[in-house]
């Protein structure tokens, strides 16, 4: 998993942080667990937007799904619980995740801005290749790093959604 920027101020780090101050009996929580429900999480949030619920309950789902996201990794490390599937689970769920909600945002928002749009699924993609061919031979690239978990596009698309939504 790619290191943040600034250690020191990351969220995952404080989260981590928080973590592994916990009592070992925290270990009880299964972190694929955690990412399956944050499968649940993410589709409610992609069904909020396509029905046009209120997007101050999208946005808090999608900070919920993101501690969720971080969360998984961090139980995973302090109960020594990683795994091979584990990874899987949680990379191929940011995947989906993101390909639909830039779908969602795709329709939602007028053309007048759909170069927004294209420019986010280019760099969504490249991300994508880079991080499935090349990752393990260049582990340190700042550019990749910035936009790792997706958190930084899937906040970009949210707030796209927000100010330009038909």
């Amino acid at each position: 998993m790619p290191e943040p920027f600034n250690k020191k101020q990351s969220l995952d780090n404080y989260i981590y942080n928080a973590i592994n101050k916990l009592p070992k009996s925290y270990c009880v929580l299964e972190p694929n667990y955690i990412t399956l429900f944050n499968y649940l999480i993410s589709f409610l949030v992609l069904y909020f937007i396509y029905y046009d619920k209120s997007l101050l309950l999208i946005f808090l789902l999608a900070i919920f799904r993101s501690f969720l996201d971080i969360l998984d990794g961090a139980i995973a490390r302090k109960c020594n619980k990683y795994s091979d599937l584990g990874h899987k689970l949680d990379m191929y769920g940011d995947y989906i995740y993101t390909t639909l909600l830039i779908v969602l945002i795709y329709v939602k928002i007028n053309n007048k801005f759909i170069k927004i749009i294209y420019l986010l699924i280019f760099i969504y993609y490249l991300y994508i290749i880079y991080n499935l061919l090349v990752y393990k031979r260049l582990p340190n690239n700042k550019f990749m790093i910035l936009l790792e978990d997706n958190t930084i596009i899937t906040y970009l698309l949210l707030i796209i959604l927000l100010f330009f939504n038909k």
